[in-house]
């Protein structure tokens, strides 16, 4: 649990909102800023509805079979890379006890116990025991933008329902700035159980949440109303944009009976007294036109209507007024707005000015009336008292004289007046920002509330104790999952944890902390909450612009350790701002902000203002910082992404120092603009990274696998367009989860519902959705995985948290924390919480068992490499960690000491020598390549080995030659490393040398090459020539052929390896003979010390060449009677046969294996005459032609080579 009573009151907490808390405008435009399509400056129009209606068609499901675990990999599509989870496996657990914002409430009138309410992303819920518990009755595909609820009174009536969609101002899922738009009335027959969207008031060739093409009629409604006093048809009112809608027959047909010829969009109110007699308000903030109907207003039979002459003090612009109608004195009307409450007497037809009683306030929203922009507002009389008068807006505030004085004025909701104007303590059980009220019939002293909080009760409204806080209110928040969380958390790396937290638009941050869904969540910290995170000793919660506290754990509880934001500027921070802390190194936390990333690499020391460091450059020029995530294998790379699309990575931040620049990876390829709402990184590969953009109208997923270099599009099946534009998904969020069998799961939240794939294939990536039955459609606004049990957390916009479950095999994971004071590491292996799955450990260091290290903590004193294998009980295999490293000193390894081990005598005329190189310390990651010799002499290191633990090495330097110092040194690019991870310091505290005597001449070996048999046909050959150390003045000169074959002639001397091995081509064969090469007695070649090479070979081979292959270059040849113009030839050839030859002449072409390739007969061959034949379309290789001609026979070999 979260213990929060040692919070001070200035931080915000019992209760206590922060400072800018419930700012709708603001939040509204933060909103907007993530979905506005950067090349217009605007959401698109309609969006919601195309982007739901591309979902329906393009993104369903795929076909699977499922365990009862999760998904099984081998039993789904392959082909399409994605695969869906089942429903079953994605519960919500939440939060029971926290509703969202609910602008609609309603008793049922024929019994008190069932309450129907309306999140306005939420749907509709239905509670049968008044509030202690809730069911959703409205589907997932029913629209869920619910903005007023009534019932049908009338006897025989009562089990038909109705509900509006479409809000006004506030949603998360805006459309074009402050519109979310619905699309048409739903009707109830069932008593509320079930919903069926009424066909003529959806907008033409639509259902539901499909494509709608204008801005039309019941796409805003913010009120609905019925006239109990007719007796037949259904007379039900709608109040839309600047217009009031009128029905006989339950909006089969309709008509606009007020501001049909408006052309604003304006808050419009309607309401009805028992009698029948209907009054409205239409506002006029927005132009309504030249013939504009606007203002008050009242009809008796809802056809004709009646303009009331307002008051002097009426406002001559005003942007929203509710009614309440006095259910004790119907000739009572109120009309409230921003900062003026005026009644209306119908009987006498007067107005009386109460707008001096009403309390406004425009600075302090924690007292009196304040409607934020028409936000939040509404007004009602008490049934059973006329002069108890209630004002909903940011407040709920009560009057017991009907605000004929200031003096009968109460808030008795929303926040807690403390004459503060720079606190915010919200009321005691009930929440700011009202919008709709119920009164119990039987009596309605008992008053349910709907709110940004959710469903509230009194028990008592006209209590008048005389404390602060005079009503007393319940909360019936039990399982009205209409929450909409920004963030959320669970905790990374222990299997079974139950611990989950996350942060409400409106109702601040929250956590649970067992498995049952019904469990009630606890209030933590309060504001719009924002990220979260849990990690090894603390947790982590944030309100609006950056405020984040930090909680510590002792023993089982959270106990509050201070606020940490790191600066108290607010512009620093977004409306929602993010931060991370290290995955692996968990005390190492980083905050986005405006043109920086501040950083600490010690949260325990709860930094404040000021003492955090910063991530800047000038290349990030003020951009707010709005996505991070870091690596976990390799640790320590950051990457960031800004509101203006750029991004950016730290390659790594271990040991990192204040005002370290970040390199920027944006590429050509990324969107030009663009709010970069996620990133995540390859839990196995720092270098591969997903990077989402929020943004309509641009390319929204994008990867890499080098680390940001290049960036490729794997948005697929998301986008309706292949640059972006269309009706593609918002993408909020983004998770990557490896699958147990060397690929990843791949998670996205779009504003339509979670997907995933598990194959990546640039823009024919197939993303499937997941939970089409529990999530569905709805926003889904933030992504966290736990791989060691494959647990997949899905925070909603409208529905709470889902939790789901995949395959992932046995994939562990180890993070740590330093204790600077004992200069020792803990090391953390995955704990379990499920008393099925006990886990076995076993620690290594530096690919080696630690004896005895079996438990899931390691202290380590040493440092190298950590890496822990698990086994969890009732999984088949073992799974390895992430590799740790661990550095403790602080300092390079250096030489102790080179001394010459064979020989050890220093004057020496060995070709192949040993030196002895001991290190100071352990080392890793020694070769070769490391060393170098110095000195006039020279030599090749041909082998480094290990003689003493990782400290001695023997290393051998062989083909030495030259004459005189020869020693071993460490090259500048070597990879030498101590086990802490520490790079060699370049120090050799000693070294030997030998002294080469060089007196011996070299020698040599010849052996055959290329080909490596002999006989050969082949007419051209190579000699490999091996000295027996590095010579010099090496050239074609030096050789001759001691046999001399016609023709053959010595072509090309290369080096092949340093300065002792060459290769000597002799070509031109075109008789057959042996091929024998020798050295020319003018030969000057010599080693490094100058002795001249006497000719001694020491071993030989040479050619014997049988049936060459002969050629013609111009001129014809030859060639066993038959003449071949090129040969070798591309496929090509042209063949003259003997002069004898004429007449018949029969021919077949057989290859290297004596396979028969062609066969074919000329009539009457001509002496000289040319024959063409075309082997094109045969393999490189060698061929034999044959010709027959009577007694006489001719053949020739031909060689395809192609150039």
């Amino acid at each position: 649990g979260v213990d929060t009573s040692t919070i001070p009151e200035s931080d915000g907490e019992d209760g206590e909102e922060d400072p800018m808390s419930e700012n709708p405008i603001e939040r509204l435009e933060f909103e907007i800023g993530q979905l506005v399509d950067p090349s217009t400056g605007e959401i698109p129009r309609n969006i919601k509805q195309k982007e739901l209606a591309y979902a329906k068609q393009h993104l369903l499901p795929l076909q699977k079979e499922s365990t009862r675990y999760g998904v099984n990999p081998n039993s789904l599509n392959n082909e399409s890379g994605a695969k869906s989870l089942t429903t079953e496996t994605f519960v919500n657990m939440g939060p029971f006890n926290v509703g969202g914002r609910t602008r609609a409430i309603e008793i049922d009138v024929n019994d008190e116990d069932i309450l129907l309410a309306g999140g306005i992303s939420g749907g509709v819920w239905k509670s049968t025991d008044q509030g202690q518990s809730w069911t959703r009755t409205s589907g997932l595909q029913d629209h869920p933008s619910v903005t007023s609820i009534v019932q049908d009174q009338r006897t025989g009536k009562t089990s038909e329902w109705y509900y509006s969609t479409g809000e006004f101002t506030g949603n998360s899922t805006s459309d074009r700035g402050a519109f979310y738009y619905g699309n048409g009335i739903y009707k109830s027959t069932d008593n509320g159980d079930s919903w069926q969207l009424i066909a003529s008031t959806a907008q033409p060739g639509t259902s539901g949440t499909d494509v709608i093409r204008s801005t039309q009629r019941f796409t805003i409604i913010d009120e609905l109303a019925i006239d109990y006093s007719e007796s037949s048809g259904t007379e039900i009112y709608a109040s839309g944009l600047s217009e009031v809608i009128r029905s006989t027959d339950g909006f089969q047909t309709f008509e606009v009976v007020l501001g049909a010829d408006n052309g604003g969009n304006n808050f419009t109110d309607v309401a009805i007294t028992s009698t029948g007699k209907v009054f409205a308000v239409i506002a006029n903030s927005s132009f309504n036109g030249s013939n504009a109907e606007d203002g008050i207003f009242m009809s008796d039979d809802g056809i004709t209507w009646t303009s009331i002459e307002p008051i002097t003090n009426f406002p001559s612009s005003f942007s929203r007024m509710e009614i309440a109608i006095d259910p004790n004195n119907e000739d009572k009307v109120y009309f409230v707005g921003s900062d003026r409450l005026f009644l209306f007497d119908d009987s006498t037809d007067t107005w009386t000015d109460l707008s001096s009683n009403l309390g406004t306030s425009t600075e302090d929203l924690g007292t009196g009336h304040n409607i934020q922009g028409g936000y939040d507002l509404y007004a009602a009389v008490h049934p059973g008292n006329s002069d108890v008068v209630f004002v909903g807006g940011v407040n709920l505030l009560r009057s017991s004289d009907g605000f004929q004085s200031a003096g009968g004025r109460k808030q008795i909701g929303g926040y807690n007046n403390d004459n503060n104007p720079n606190s915010f303590p919200r009321y005691p059980n009930h929440h700011p920002d009202n919008h709709d009220y119920a009164f119990l019939p039987s009596n309605p002293d008992v008053m349910f509330s709907g709110s940004d909080g959710g469903v509230h009760i009194t028990e008592n409204n006209q209590a008048n104790v005389t404390t602060v806080n005079p009503v007393a209110w319940r909360s019936l928040n039990n399982g009205y999952t209409t929450t909409q969380f920004y963030h959320a958390s669970i905790h990374l790396y222990d299997l079974g944890d139950n611990q989950l937290i996350g942060g409400m638009q409106d109702n601040g941050s929250w956590g649970k902390f067992n498995a049952s869904p019904q469990e009630n969540w606890a209030e933590i910290s309060s504001g719009d909450g924002s990220y979260s995170a849990i990690t090894y000793n603390s947790l982590y919660t944030s309100s609006q612009r950056g405020n984040i506290r930090r909680f510590v754990l002792n023993n089982d509880t959270y106990e509050f350790d201070g606020n940490i934001t790191p600066s108290d500027t607010d512009t620093d921070f977004l409306f929602i701002n993010p931060f991370i802390l290290n995955p692996v190194n968990q005390d190492q936390m980083f905050v986005g902000a405006a043109g920086r990333v501040f950083f600490t690499n010690n949260v325990r020391t709860s930094p404040e203002f000021g003492q955090w460091e910063e991530i800047t450059s000038s290349a990030m020029s003020n951009q707010s910082v709005s996505a991070l995530a870091m690596s976990v294998e390799a640790e320590g790379r950051l990457y960031f992404g800004t509101r203006n699309g750029r991004i950016f990575k730290v390659e790594d931040t271990r040991n990192l120092e204040n005002n370290t620049a970040p390199v920027a990876i944006t590429t050509a390829a990324l969107p030009s603009s663009g709010n970069v709402s996620g990133l995540a990184v390859d839990p196995s590969d720092a270098d591969k990274v997903i990077v989402t953009y929020s943004n309509y109208g641009i390319i929204s997923v994008w990867y890499t696998e080098n680390g940001g270099s290049t960036w490729n599009s794997i948005s697929g099946n998301l986008e309706e367009n292949a640059n972006g534009t269309g009706a593609g998904p918002s993408i909020r969020s983004v998770a990557i989860m490896p699958d147990g069998n060397g690929g990843n799961y791949y998670f996205v939240g779009t504003s339509v519902g979670l997907y995933m794939t598990q194959s990546l294939d640039g823009d024919n990536t197939v993303w499937a959705q997941q939970a089409a039955q529990s999530i569905g459609n709805v926003v889904v606004s933030s992504l966290m995985v736990r791989p060691i049990d494959g647990k997949v957390m899905a925070a909603t916009h409208g529905n709470g948290v889902f939790v789901g479950s995949y395959d992932v095999g046995v994939t562990p994971n180890i993070n740590y924390s330093f204790d600077e004071a004992s200069n020792t590491y803990t090391l953390r292996g995955n704990r379990s919480f499920d008393a099925n799955a006990g886990i076995a450990y076993q620690w290594f260091r530096n690919g080696l068992q630690i004896d005895g290290e079996t438990n899931s903590e390691l202290t380590v004193t040493d440092g190298g490499n950590y890496q822990l294998k698990i086994q969890i009980e009732g999984k088949s295999g073992t799974g390895e960690s992430n590799i740790v490293s661990i550095n403790l000193d602080g300092q390079g390894p250096s030489i102790a000491s080179i001394t010459r081990f064979n020989p050890v005598t220093q004057d020496t005329d060995a070709t192949s020598v040993t030196f002895e190189v001991t290190f100071d310390e352990d080392v890793i990651d020694v070769s070769t390549d490391d060393f170098q010799t110095t000195g006039a002499a020279s030599g090749f290191i041909s082998s480094v080995a290990i003689v003493t633990a990782s400290s001695v090495f023997h290393v051998q330097v062989d083909n030495i030659g030259g004459t005189g110092s020869l020693g071993l040194g460490i090259r500048s690019t070597n990879n030498i490393i101590d086990l802490s991870g520490n790079d060699f310091t370049g120090d050799i505290n000693s070294a030997e040398t030998y002294n080469v005597t060089d007196l011996t001449p070299p020698t040599v070996t010849i052996s055959r090459h290329e080909p490596l048999i002999s006989p050969t046909d082949q007419n051209s050959v190579t000699f490999l020539l091996a000295f027996s150390e590095d010579v010099t003045n090496v050239d074609a000169s030096d050789f001759e052929l001691a046999n001399a074959v016609a023709q053959a002639e010595i072509s090309d001397v290369s080096v092949v390896f340093l300065n002792n091995q060459y290769t000597v081509t002799v070509s031109q064969i075109i008789e057959d003979g042996e091929i024998d090469l020798n050295f020319s007695s003018s030969q000057d070649i010599a080693d490094g010390a100058g002795n001249v090479f006497d000719g001694t070979i020491t071993s030989e081979e040479t050619f014997s060449i049988e049936n060459v292959i002969a050629g013609m270059e111009g001129t014809s040849a030859n060639a066993t009677k038959i003449v071949v113009d090129t040969n070798p030839s591309d496929g090509l050839f042209h063949l003259v046969l003997h002069d004898s030859f004429s007449g018949p002449v029969e021919f077949s072409l057989v290859n290297s294996s004596g396979r028969s390739i062609k066969t074919g007969a000329i009539e009457a061959y001509k002496p000289e005459v040319q024959l063409e034949l075309d082997l094109s379309a045969e393999a490189d290789g060698l061929y034999i032609f044959e010709a027959v001609n009577g007694s006489r026979k001719a053949t020739v070999k031909l060689l395809k080579r192609s150039r």
